[in-house]
């Protein structure tokens, strides 16, 4: 008897926990903010971009990039005062149907200069109808001005 019990307790707790940690990640939002103000060389704010997840976005058909990069901006909007100057900037500066997403982004230390560091998905050269592609773009804190930006494929 109470192997029968285990024999069907076993499988049943195995899917509520997978239920419970797919609910999780599937819940996360669009953009990973993180106010480290860490210090770093700009070749190591590059190879942050490279290696930031695309999350959610990734492979996300690039005809849905606009409504996406909308929800990326407003949520941003939620990580504070700085956070929503920086917004504020990316949706002034960029057309309304810009492809790109923020997916990435992190204050730091740049070469001794206070910065964000944007990682956006992107559609890619060799496919451009999905978002599979990444920019980044290191932004001055202060002035939100581009300071430099590159294509990361």
């Amino acid at each position: 008897m109470q192997r029968t019990v285990l024999k069907t307790m076993i499988p049943l707790v195995t899917l509520v926990l997978v239920a419970g940690l797919l609910s999780t990640a599937c819940s996360r939002g669009i953009v990973r903010f993180k106010d480290s103000g860490r210090s770093m060389t700009r070749a190591e704010a590059i190879e942050v971009a490279r290696a930031a997840d695309l999350g959610r976005v990734a492979d996300a058909d690039a005809a849905d990039a606009p409504d996406l990069r909308t929800a990326a901006l407003t949520e941003l909007r939620s990580h504070g005062q700085d956070a929503q100057s920086l917004a504020d900037a990316l949706t002034a500066s960029l057309p309304a149907d810009y492809t790109g997403v923020p997916v990435y982004v992190e204050a730091a230390r740049v070469d001794g200069e206070d910065c964000w560091i944007v990682v956006e998905a992107k559609p890619a050269a060799s496919d451009a109808s999905k978002l599979t592609g990444r920019r980044y773009w290191l932004l001055d804190r202060r002035t939100n001005q581009v300071v430099e930006s590159a294509t990361l494929n």
